[in-house]
């Protein structure tokens, strides 16, 4: 019997440790795999989308570059000779190196000019060239030149425009396909990928095996699933008798260019991809080893620990019960100790006597208990009743003995509990805390709160079911008020949740239309400042204009040396598209919509990036500027781009203020406060001024001064907040028709 026992507890308890233990490896198994395959995809798909950004960024810069070309003056001029605009194109050639040649088309689509060696051509029937003609920029599909080398071209067209900006003919730029496959072709993937470009037909554009350029993509059935889906990814792909992984992209062009509906793609072997799976292998192989080996241990351990007393206790027992205290055997019994068991003999007979007195005792307790006492016997019929039972149905004892729960209990037919309550008193051997019902003489519903305990023999089956119940009709009353509260509360709630809805719909709406009014603010002064900008440009434009054609004649009459041309083209041309890249390059960065990103900055070249922009407007407007900029300007910390707006709103009111006026001054004065911890912009003018009463208005939002159409009375308002967004202050003193002072405060950087 000790061998069953000890052979059970050892089965037992492997069951109980090692099934969970094996789930635990399988699910970790099956989450790091999980885990492995998405950094993988995550990867490929980080690298594809990076490289092909550059494919695209690359095509859109080849149009913007044919753009820029096909808008020179000597190429859209019908007085420049051939001979110009031939060498106009090749020395543009030699500058975009993109671009393996250069031609011009007339509007009927035969070549004029080429930087390349003549051949005649004609492309009128051409989609793209249809398409330059309407005055759209255009790109061709990729093609192949019969040629000894079989290289691929791709075609950017743009229309040239000519008298009343009509389009007299087409320039064309060829690109060399090498160019824009030489950014995928030198990306190594471990030591088995490769990354692959095609077309929207699966034609292979770029890939490191050159003779497959231009061929369809291989397999077929590989080819059809990319061409199906904008992205994915693909295992267990049979090339050559290795199974490979695919993931594909569509690329989706750059800025406003729409692309050509490329794809990019990653080739590599499976193997090399999951191959941190066959080292997760190794280690759950070893885990699993060493932990089931250290289970067995525990469980022989624990088994023969809880078994060894038992067995002692099994030979002690079969030696009292012979009377052979005096046999030798693992169990030593002294003289003392015989006679302690003998003693305890005599006590568990006068506890038996004790127990049957008690039983009477525990009779007449449990007769007249406040509590409800109902004992049922297996077949669910009452045995045993108390006198708080009786007195609260208004039955009689011999009325309830005898008969089936049914005739007090307020159930289904057949079953003293639900289904599933009543498995749980058979198997759990107890329910507490149960609310249910009986039913009284009457017919009337008691609430109690039930209490059961099943008593079993030796065999584990089932003799009695104990219950024993409380009333609880008050309580019962109590908490069906309560019920009927948490119901109106749960009304309530969802009326403040739709009320919290609806406000947070109505400040989406409030919010939508202050960033059109705020929209209509910036629109309102694009116009002149557009027309600044222009004129900025304009005097580098010359001044290399005026450079090359003095080269130009120096070059035809032969005077012209090389120490000449170096400084001429350093000087004049050089130094100005530099300021024209620094210029266009601020410009862009200021017109860009970003996140608001604080870094530290000088506030003297914040002012002075302001005035890149505005100091052709202000001489425009014949206003004498006065700068007086602090050097060694402590730095400050706040969002460059939203302090220049300020900045630029601030200078165009000091303008408009000054409109009309004969003495037009602005003085812009950087300094550090003696007094505070800060720096300051002082914006002083000669204009009209601002009146008392509006003087406390100007910050307002929509209050304005200017006629209607002129404005929306948020300028200030939004310089204001963005001050206030960089823990600063604006200070503003004025005089009505003797001019006007706005401080701008800023604490210095720590």
């Amino acid at each position: 019997m000790t061998k069953k026992i000890h052979l059970k507890i050892n089965l037992s308890f492997l069951a109980v440790a090692l099934l969970p233990f094996l789930a635990l490896l399988l699910l970790f198994y099956l989450q790091a795999k999980n885990n492995i395959r998405i950094i993988a995809i995550e990867n490929l798909s980080n690298l594809s989308s990076g490289i092909g950004t550059e494919v695209e960024h690359t095509t859109f810069l080849s149009q913007t570059y044919i753009k820029a070309l096909a808008d020179n003056p000597i190429i859209r001029s019908p007085k420049s000779s051939l001979t110009e605009k031939n060498y106009e194109l090749q020395k543009m050639l030699n500058y975009f190196k993109l671009f393996e040649k250069f031609t011009l088309l007339d509007k009927d689509g035969s070549t004029i000019s080429s930087t390349a060696a003549f051949k005649k051509e004609n492309f009128q029937n051409t989609p793209w060239f249809e398409k330059a003609l309407k005055g759209q920029i255009a790109v061709s599909p990729v093609y192949t030149e019969i040629t000894p080398h079989k290289k691929t071209f791709l075609t950017v067209a743009a229309p040239i425009l000519g008298t009343n900006n009509l389009v007299s003919g087409v320039l064309t730029g060829q690109i060399n396909m090498e160019k824009i496959g030489g950014l995928i072709d030198n990306i190594q993937i471990g030591k088995t990928g490769f990354m692959f470009l095609y077309d929207s037909q699966g034609k292979i554009l770029s890939c490191p095996d050159k003779e497959k350029i231009s061929y369809p993509l291989s397999p077929e059935n590989l080819r059809k699933k990319i061409l199906s889906e904008p992205y994915g990814f693909i295992e267990n792909i049979q090339i050559k008798g290795k199974n490979k992984i695919c993931y594909y992209k569509l690329l989706h062009g750059y800025q406003d260019y729409e692309g050509k509906k490329w794809r990019i793609g990653i080739l590599q072997d499976q193997k090399e991809t999951f191959a941190l799976l066959k080292n997760i292998h190794l280690q759950l192989l070893i885990i699993t080893g060493l932990g089931i080996l250290f289970i067995l241990f525990l469980s022989l351990f624990f088994s023969h620990k809880i078994t060894k007393p038992l067995y002692h206790l099994k030979r002690f027992t079969e030696e009292i019960s012979e009377s052979k205290l005096d046999h030798q055997n693992p169990i030593s019994f002294t003289k003392e100790k015989k006679n302690n068991m003998e003693t305890y003999f005599q006590e568990l007979t006068q506890n038996i006597q004790q127990t049957t007195v008690s039983k009477n005792y525990a009779n007449s307790i449990t007769r007249y208990m406040n509590d409800i006492l109902v004992v049922l016997d297996k077949s669910l019929k009452i045995i045993t009743v108390n006198k708080a039972t009786c007195n609260l149905l208004g039955y009689s004892e011999n009325e309830l003995i005898g008969k089936s729960i049914e005739l007090i209990f307020n159930d289904k037919p057949g079953h003293l509990l639900p289904e599933t309550s009543l498995n749980q008193i058979l198997i759990e051997e107890n329910l507490r805390q149960h609310k249910t019902f009986y039913r009284d003489k009457k017919g009337n519903q008691v609430p109690i709160l039930l209490n059961t305990s099943v008593v079993k023999d030796k065999k584990d089956s089932l003799l009695y079911i104990v219950c024993i119940a409380t009333n609880i009709s008050a309580q019962y009353q109590s908490d069906k008020t309560l019920k009927e509260l948490e119901k109106a509360q749960q009304r309530a709630e969802l009326a403040q949740k739709q009320l919290n809805e609806y406000t947070k719909e109505m400040e989406y709406m409030v919010e939508a239309k202050t960033k059109q009014l705020v929209l209509a603010e910036k629109m309102s002064g694009m116009g002149e400042f557009a027309i600044g900008i222009v004129e900025e440009l304009s005097q580098p434009l010359t001044i290399i204009k005026l450079s090359s054609q003095n080269i130009a004649w120096k070059i035809t009459n032969k005077v012209l040396d090389m120490e000449t041309l170096k400084k001429s083209l350093k000087k004049d041309i050089e130094n100005q598209a530099d300021r024209m890249a620094e210029m266009i390059n601020h410009i862009k960065m200021f017109g860009r919509h970003s996140e608001t990103e604080f870094q530290k900055h000088n506030l003297n070249d914040i002012v002075k990036n302001a005035l890149m922009l505005l100091r052709i407007q202000l001489k425009r407007a014949k206003i004498e500027l006065h700068e007086n900029f602090t050097a060694k300007l402590p730095l400050i910390y706040g969002d460059a781009k939203l302090l220049e707006e300020v900045v630029l709103s601030l200078i165009a009111n000091a303008k408009e203020a000054m409109k009309g006026r004969t003495n037009k001054e602005l003085y812009l004065t950087t300094a550090r406060s003696n007094k505070t911890n800060d720096v300051y912009l002082e914006i002083r003018d000669t204009g009209c001024g601002i009146s008392k009463k509006n003087i406390e208005k100007i910050f307002q939002p929509f209050f304005t001064t200017k006629s209607p159409g002129r404005g929306t009375g948020l300028g200030l308002a939004i310089c204001y907040g963005i001050i206030k967004t960089h823990n600063g202050s604006i200070k503003i003193k004025s005089e009505e028709n003797k001019g006007s002072s706005v401080d701008l405060i800023l604490p210095i950087a720590e």
